[in-house]
């Protein structure tokens, strides 16, 4: 609830360290052009003001009305014509049927799993009636890689950039019935895995300025969430009986970065 843009908006005074590396983000960490027109397929066009969960600027950029939701005076202060608010997701302060549409990119996964559910039950005091959303979540895969695995493929294919690779590796951790998984524990299984940098960039490619953005995990404090498929869509369901996941393509991992859409 306290983050931004795919998950990658660090709290606390880790955020001026986060901007700077805000440019390097690649998908799937930040939504491609096909997300975005799958966004706006999925909620049509709304008749009314739109909510945005966190400071998105592929989101900002691409869509008209928008009422951004973010705890961050920083990243508020980059909104251009949105409209700003300071807020927790989870109670923002904001009227009862107000939106007629709201998006997120990642959204889901900054939050606990325990806190979905209040974050659905959130989006459906906030939309107006026939009010869509579309939320788009990284979702682990029903069987569990190992992160020997996950490295081995990579090095085999040598396709993925490392954002890819970094999730991948953070879903290792995840299980079904645990789908909580602490930030500084994604450096540490990386380190574990990878002892040597430079020979991961000069078989995989990947500009060691990129790998080297894991060890702003380090001192995190944050856990992020990858839920299941069938768990996101049974939690969805409880709040909203018109939930599907579309999925999204033409980027790496897209086949794990489905778009949650809900309609109250």
């Amino acid at each position: 609830m306290r983050q931004d843009n795919g998950g990658e908006a660090p709290a606390g005074a880790a955020w001026d360290a986060f901007q700077v590396r805000r440019h390097r983000l690649e998908p799937p960490l930040c939504p491609t052009p096909a997300v975005i027109a799958a966004m706006h397929a999925a909620i049509g066009d709304p008749a009314g003001p739109i909510l945005l969960l966190g400071v998105t600027p592929a989101i900002i950029a691409a869509f008209d009305d928008l009422v951004v939701v973010d705890w961050s005076a920083a990243a508020r202060d980059a909104v251009g014509e949105a409209r700003p608010v300071d807020g927790d997701w989870l109670d923002p302060p904001l009227e009862r049927r107000l939106f007629a549409a709201a998006l997120g990119d990642g959204s889901l996964n900054c939050l606990a799993g325990d806190d979905h559910a209040r974050l659905f039950a959130t989006l459906g005091r906030l939309l107006a009636s026939g009010g869509r959303a579309a939320i788009r979540c990284y979702v682990a895969p029903d069987l569990c890689e190992t992160a020997d695995q996950v490295l081995a493929d990579v090095l085999a294919r040598r396709s993925e950039g490392f954002a890819a690779f970094k999730w991948r590796l953070a879903m290792t951790l995840a299980s079904e019935d645990r789908p909580d998984v602490p930030v500084a524990a994604i450096k540490q299984s990386f380190d574990a895995l990878v002892p040597d940098r430079d020979a991961l960039a000069a078989a995989t490619g990947w500009p060691r300025a990129a790998i080297d953005d894991v060890d702003a995990y380090q001192a995190s404090a944050l856990a992020y969430s990858f839920p299941t498929r069938r768990r996101l869509l049974d939690r969805a369901r409880r709040f909203f009986a018109d939930a599907a996941l579309v999925e999204t393509d033409g980027y790496d991992l897209a086949e794990r970065c489905p778009l949650l859409v809900l309609r109250r």
